[in-house]
């Protein structure tokens, strides 16, 4: 789970209908595609200014959505809130999963297809979801059958929290976020039945890159 702005979805290509305007692995899981829009990492901002920022982006994005893509029921999530744009989840009123990151005049959008998400497992797995770059790197992820509990890098927590459950679809859905540009792979601490065990989530980059922050 690059650079500048990504939208991806692992197994199948699940990520679809990519829109831009202006400036704009678990165990056997494939690296997902990605699209991208310029930004760059900065301070993260005050609580005041976070809900400012996020409602700024919110009614962007908004005003640019198809009719079929706007939320359903359940509104829309935000997942992230950086210094100059957020990062959005929700469902349509159909129940495709949407993810858009905005901010700074510009928004990249996009939809699962009705079909595009793989089924729930039979066993415990992690299921990368979906990727977004922007003023960080931002993984939605999914949980069959456990309980992710922590996300690290090199042993560093990183900011990790649960999606709203109206927005599952028969696995737990969680977003983490990494410094910009970060390579090799998250130790993800899971809990299965009460037995905790550690897991590994690969990031759009696996191989070493000089002068870029490598997670192990």
């Amino acid at each position: 789970m690059k650079r500048l702005f990504a939208c991806s979805l692992a197994g199948t290509v699940l990520l679809s209908a990519a829109a831009c305007t202006d400036d704009g692995r678990s165990s056997g899981a494939r690296t997902p595609p990605r699209v991208t829009a310029s930004g760059s990492a900065s301070p993260r901002p005050s609580a005041t200014t976070r809900e400012d920022v996020a409602e700024t982006a919110r009614t962007q994005l908004l005003g640019t959505l198809s009719a079929k893509d706007l939320p359903g029921p359940a509104g829309m999530t935000t997942a992230a809130v950086a210094q100059r744009s957020a990062v959005f989840v929700w469902r349509t009123g159909d129940r495709r999963l949407c993810a858009a990151y905005a901010g700074s005049g510009f928004h990249v959008q996009s939809c699962l297809p009705a079909a595009g998400v793989p089924p729930v497992a039979t066993r415990p797995a992690l299921v990368p979801v979906l990727t977004l770059d922007g003023e960080a790197e931002y993984h939605v992820i999914g949980a069959d059958h456990e309980t992710i509990v922590s996300v690290t890098c090199n042993g560093t927590p990183l900011r990790m929290h649960r999606l709203p459950r109206a927005l599952d679809t028969g696995r737990a859905l969680y977003v983490f976020e990494v410094p910009l540009q970060s390579v090799g792979r998250v130790t993800v601490t899971v809990d299965r039945a009460h037995t905790v065990t550690a897991e590994h989530a690969d990031l759009i980059f696996t191989h070493h890159v000089q002068g870029r922050p490598v997670c192990r």
